[in-house]
Formats: C-alpha cells, structure tokens, sequence
C-alpha cells in the first residue's frame, strides 16, 4: 500500500513539472549521497537502501542548516530502521571518493553540490549549495 501511494506521488509530481524546472526536485531527497552510494558500492547497494541512506544525511543536513526540526529528522530514521532500509555503514566508504561521485553529479554547480533539503517549516529546499566542510561535519557524526 505505500509502495503503490508513493508511485502515485511520484508520477503526479512528475507530471506536474514535465521539464524538471522546480517541484520535481523534491524527488531528488536523499538522492544525491544515494547515488554516490550506488556507485562506489558497484551497484552491490539496490537503489532504495542507498538512497535510504541519503535522506538520512540530507535530513541531518536539513537539521544543521536549515533548522529543520531535530525530532523530525529521527523520526524518519526510524522510519527508514523499522521499515529495514537502513543497512549501509557509511564508514565502508571513504569521504573523499563520495565527495568526488558528488561533484560528478548533474546537479552540482561550479564544485557547489546542489541538495533537496527541507527547511524549519517542513518545506523542501531545492537545489540548495553544499559546502565540502558541511557534508563532511554531517558525515563524522553519521
């Protein structure tokens, strides 16, 4: 059931805004660590754990930049444990090589990666800059 809800979601917002230019970055939550994750783990990470694991850091970075609410942010990693999703150890890969997969990604401008965060209000942030530093403070504490 909320397989098939969230599918329904997803299409409506991609229908919504065809050409990406803004409510479809909202898809993007949790995307860009996922991907990096998917990557360097040679795909050995099925896209959902990874991406799992980029919303938990995109929610911490919500939580550090944006004053998204800290309990919010542990309410969806405990989501994410109960539902079993949470099971990459982000000290298997080195920060450097995630920074690198990062940088290479469409949605990173001039070295700035570009995150789907959400903000004190429950609102998403799209496309916001991430410093190196930033990421890295989020990554030692995950």
């Amino acid at each position: 059931k909320i397989i098939s809800r969230c599918a329904q979601d997803k299409i409506a917002v991609a229908a919504a805004d065809e050409k990406e230019s803004g409510l479809r970055g909202i898809l993007n939550f949790g995307h860009t660590v996922g991907h990096a994750v998917e990557k360097l783990s040679n795909f050995a990470v099925p896209h959902g754990f990874a991406v799992a694991t980029g919303m938990v850091i995109a929610a911490r970075l919500s939580v550090r930049l944006l004053n998204y609410p800290a309990d919010r942010e542990q309410r969806l990693v405990n989501l994410l444990k109960n539902i079993g999703l949470l099971t990459v150890d982000l000290a298997d890969y080195a920060f450097d090589a995630i920074w690198d997969c990062i940088l290479s990604d469409k949605k990173s401008r001039q070295q700035a990666p570009r995150f789907s965060l959400m903000n004190a209000d429950n609102q998403p942030e799209l496309l916001y800059p991430i410093q190196k530093r930033e990421l890295e403070d989020v990554f030692k504490h995950a």
